[in-house]
């Protein structure tokens, strides 16, 4: 209802991105939060969230660009750190073993 009375409310864009990314549908999440990052693209929760939705969706190289984004914009945010450093871990582990084959 929030976003019918102000499509462009960028809180209510970023919370519901969250939920669609984390419980629902990451594909719409990352529709959304493409769309909020049109108009917003510094805010790194959009980033952090859509990146966790492509992450879903197995898109990493995507996942990979957007939490790095969401980092340099906010490297302090301790969330932002923690996923960062999740993913890159996740992604060196994963060419070190395409490299063993």
């Amino acid at each position: 209802k929030a976003l019918k009375h102000n499509p462009d409310y960028v809180q209510v864009q970023e919370n519901l991105g969250y939920l669609l990314a984390y419980y629902y549908n990451a594909k719409d999440a990352k529709t959304l939060l493409t769309k909020a990052l049109s108009k917003h693209p510094q805010r790194p929760k959009l980033y952090y969230f859509r990146a966790l939705a492509n992450y879903k969706l197995g898109e990493i190289d995507d996942a990979k660009t957007d939490i790095t984004k969401a980092y340099n914009l906010n490297p302090y945010d301790p969330t932002i750190i923690n996923i960062y450093t999740q993913m890159m871990n996740n992604v060196r582990i994963e060419f070190q073993n395409s490299q063993k084959k």
